[in-house]
């Protein structure tokens, strides 16, 4: 477990998303190489799309906000040469009024089944040996810290996947562009590769 210091760089306008550009060329620089075709399932507004295509890295981006949902992907299997993505903070911004948005999970044992799910999934289209990526934070709701993180690390390893690496990001407390009950103040970077060729092992 490391911890980084992500550099600023400006996002393009117009835009909607709380990930820092600088935050997204580092991890694709680091898990990723040029020529790979690789998976954003929750892509928002594109961010690690714009970012990829800046290191020659075609990201394939899905959303639920255009109807693909992460937990049914319309990919074959051994699709894709890596995912790297940003699921929603559970109890947070709700993205759509789509049920099966993860953001709309009605507590938090629901939002872990749906992201349990979508990892499944996730697994299925990677190829062999590939590098799953996920950027997600902890949470406090009325006094009570969520451990989303390592939630998120528990239900990976279900699913088939192998803890590879654990990055924690540091930034400066800056306004998100959009309505939001917390400001983050870092982002855990979870990367995990498939191992092995088992679908599920829960």
């Amino acid at each position: 477990m490391s911890v980084i210091s992500v550099p600023h760089i400006p996002r393009e306008k117009p835009y909607k998303t709380g990930l820092p550009p600088a935050l997204c060329l580092l991890i694709l620089d680091k898990y990723f190489k040029s020529g790979m075709r690789i998976l954003d399932p929750f892509a928002g507004s594109r961010e690690i799309e714009r970012q990829g295509r800046k290191l020659g890295i075609e990201v394939v981006s899905t959303d639920i906000k255009e109807g693909v949902n992460c937990m049914n992907l319309p990919f074959e299997d051994s699709t894709f040469d890596g995912c790297f993505t940003h699921p929603p903070y559970w109890n947070s911004v709700k993205f759509t009024d789509d049920p099966r948005d993860l953001s709309r999970a009605k507590n938090y044992e629901a939002f872990l089944e749906m992201l349990k799910q979508c990892f499944r999934e996730i697994h299925r289209v990677l190829k062999p040996n590939a590098f799953f990526t996920v950027i997600i934070g902890d949470r406090r709701v009325k006094g009570k810290l969520y451990p989303i993180h390592t939630d998120t690390i528990k239900i990976a390893e279900e699913v088939g996947f192998t803890l590879y690496d654990i990055l924690i990001a540091e930034r400066h407390r800056v306004k998100l562009p959009f309505k939001s009950p917390f400001m983050l103040a870092h982002d855990y970077i979870i990367t995990f590769r498939k191992l092995n060729y088992g679908s599920d092992r829960s």
